[in-house]
């Protein structure tokens, strides 16, 4: 399992099969600053195999897309993988692995602008 603050390129990385993506070399990919919009998990050519769980962050208020978690697994070793999501919001993904319970979150900075444009 690994955990890469990806900013923004993970979409980028995934089409140009970049060599520092090494999806397979982990089981379990989480992701935090996707920058996904809704839905695009859906039109990710993965590697055979693979899937991916993803919480997109509403665009702020300028529309521009930031943030978003994703998970992206291997099916034969993460069978029984679900988004746990009573636990799970825009910046804290919770995923159960049928052994192990994971959480994938974006903690922002301090200072960070996303503090004051967050939903209520």
């Amino acid at each position: 399992m690994r955990s890469w603050n990806i900013r923004g390129r993970l979409k980028k990385y995934i089409l140009k099969r970049d060599k520092r993506l090494r999806l397979e070399d982990y089981d379990l990919n989480l992701f935090q600053e996707t920058h996904f919009v809704p839905g695009l998990e859906k039109s990710l050519q993965l590697p055979d195999g693979y899937e991916c769980i993803s919480i997109p962050r509403p665009p702020n208020i300028s529309f521009k897309q930031g943030g978003g978690l994703a998970a992206i697994y291997r099916t034969a070793a993460c069978k029984k993988i679900g988004l746990v999501e009573e636990l799970s919001g825009s910046d804290c993904m919770v995923v159960d692995v049928g052994f192990s319970t994971m959480s994938n979150a974006y903690i922002a900075p301090t200072g960070s602008d996303w503090i004051r444009c967050a939903p209520t």
